[in-house]
């Protein structure tokens, strides 16, 4: 039997009478754009999150955009990111007209590797994007202590949570740390939507205020455009909805996400790993395997296809190798560790409604790995 990469139909048929319910009052009521759906979730999500403001957007790369534009980040600027995220946080900075920093990740966890931020550093940075990458949660923390070091605090930090919904590091929860953060609701997140959707937190009142300017036209009040950059990006109340019902679950759904995680580490042949923490900190938004090899990956995939079971690889393509964005960044040091991972790594099927036979199909093809 096929075993899906993410079967968002579960989820649906899990929500659906609730949502449903929720979406006749809104048609009932005639609440289209904003309104208290929205205002309630944001309330909801930045509690959640333990942080102050919840700005919602009507998407995760507008939430990365507007947040670096919300923390001053201008055309002409320097952002310190990674290139082995999918290219999100690049997409943000070329609209923007600010100029991508790319340094190395770690080579266990693959998050951005602290080491070289000292490196990249020049006098036209003014934000680092730090990604919480497939769950995991960066240490913040140790970010801003390292910018205070070289006395750069200037530098804002600006946390790409899309990945890591719930996830934490020593008891502080992704996106309450950072001077802004950005989440994606993109529907194949741990907290998805019925179609696209994102949010700005932060615990700065003026952030917030410039978030909730840019999110719509840059207006102060209506009709009178105060701040530069600004764009049609609210999130609909349709999708707030969904939300909020949703983030009643997703301790639990992380909680499953976690449990899948756990058996493939468990499985895993020796030589291989798990992008993966035995902690209730980690959210298992994607159970990514690291091969030994780029040849032992391939096998892995070729095993997959075979059996028809799910798989991707997040990402192929660092953002500096992109043929549409060569020469739009600059690169610190050779990234060496993002381009071997590149090659060595495979995300296995890990959604919450996974069910054991499937799990049990995938773990038996990863016993048959030479």
């Amino acid at each position: 039997m096929p075993v899906p990469l993410i079967d968002l139909c579960r989820r649906a048929a899990f929500l659906r009478a609730d949502v449903v319910a929720a979406w006749e009052r809104l048609l009932e009521e005639g609440i289209f754009i904003g309104g208290p759906p929205v205002d309630e979730f944001e309330k909801a999500f930045a509690r959640y999150c333990g942080a102050v403001h919840c700005v919602a957007v009507s998407n995760g790369t507008d939430a990365l955009e507007l947040s670096l534009r919300a923390v001053g980040v201008k055309p002409g600027d320097e952002v310190i990111t990674v290139a082995n995220a999918g290219g999100y946080a690049t997409t943000a900075c070329l609209a923007i007209g600010a100029k991508p920093v790319y340094i190395d990740v770690n080579a266990s966890s693959c998050q951005l590797d602290q080491s070289w931020i000292e490196l990249a550093i020049s006098d036209a940075t003014r934000a680092i994007v730090v990604t919480h990458l497939y769950g995991l949660m960066n240490d913040v923390a140790a970010v801003r202590h390292r910018l205070a070091a070289v006395r750069r605090s200037d530098i804002a930090i600006v946390e790409d949570c899309a990945q890591a919904h719930g996830a934490s590091y020593h008891g502080a929860v992704a996106g309450s740390l950072g001077d802004a953060a950005a989440f994606s609701f993109y529907p194949t997140k741990n907290l998805g939507a019925f179609g696209d959707a994102g949010a700005v937190l932060c615990n700065d009142a003026q952030v917030a205020e410039r978030a909730k300017a840019l999110r719509q036209y840059g207006w102060k009040e209506k009709y009178r455009t105060l701040i530069a950059g600004g764009r049609n990006s609210r999130m609909d109340p349709m999708q707030a909805v969904v939300l909020a019902l949703a983030l009643k679950h997703l301790a639990q759904w992380n909680a499953q996400r976690r449990g899948i995680c756990r058996t493939y580490a468990r499985h895993l042949p020796e030589g291989w790993a798990l992008v993966y923490r035995e902690s209730d900190d980690f959210v298992g938004h994607l159970a990514v395997a690291i091969a030994p090899s780029a040849e032992a990956a391939g096998e892995l995939r070729r095993i997959l296809q075979q059996r028809g079971i799910g798989h991707d690889v997040h990402y192929p393509i660092l953002d500096c190798d992109q043929v549409g964005w060569r020469n739009c960044g600059r690169i610190v040091g050779n990234l060496e560790v993002s381009r071997s991972l590149t090659a060595r790594i495979a995300s296995l099927p890990c959604f919450a409604e996974l069910n054991a036979e499937e799990l049990d199909q995938v773990v038996d093809a990863l016993h048959t790995i030479a």
